[in-house]
């Protein structure tokens, strides 16, 4: 009987690391509703969606080429948090029980903490929000949530290389293949 090679605890790959993405499930709809519930009021139609759809997504690993460790520039990977770790983390678990009426939600770090310098203020919305999309802001483009997709799926999830010459073009146009022109 031949031996078996030992197995090797391979890293998991991307989309199936938590840390990097983190799909709606089944119930996505129902914690939603609980947490606006939490809030007393609604997230905007555009960030609703996002969390019962897609849900958490965090691409701010290391890349030698789409996110170097060292750059001058900040390619901005796409980051969205988890929404009630990061209201709970802001504002304690008791959201109802909160002073202000209307919470700013960090959605995700600013452009440079991406890159892993030291950064500025979090791309954040305000909520309760009944709109059907918000601003985002902090963000540079200074637009609302579902804008900042559309731009961030043009550069294939990083954003950052807007305008930058001696960008990856060859990884963002991989990355962008297949997703829809809006």
């Amino acid at each position: 009987m031949a031996a078996r090679a030992p197995q090797v605890n391979a890293a998991p790959r991307p989309l199936e690391n938590r840390d990097v993405f983190a799909p709606a499930g089944n119930e996505a709809g129902a914690e939603l509703d609980r947490f606006e519930d939490d809030l007393g009021g609604p997230l905007p139609i555009s960030l609703r969606q996002w969390y019962q759809q897609v849900g958490p997504v965090n691409l701010m690993g290391r890349h030698k080429a789409l996110n170097p460790p060292v750059s001058p520039h900040s390619p901005d990977p796409l980051v969205v948090f988890p929404y009630r770790e990061s209201a709970e983390g802001d504002y304690g678990k008791d959201l109802c029980e909160r002073e202000a009426d209307v919470l700013q939600l960090d959605l995700a770090p600013d452009a440079l903490l991406k890159a892993h310098t030291s950064g500025g203020n979090p791309y954040s919305m305000y909520i309760p929000d009944p709109a059907e999309d918000g601003l985002f802001l902090g963000e540079p483009h200074k637009t609302t949530f579902v804008d900042y997709l559309r731009l961030v799926f043009a550069w294939g999830g990083f954003p950052g290389w807007e305008g930058i010459k001696g960008r990856p073009q060859k990884e963002l146009d991989f990355l962008r293949e297949g997703l829809l022109a809006v």
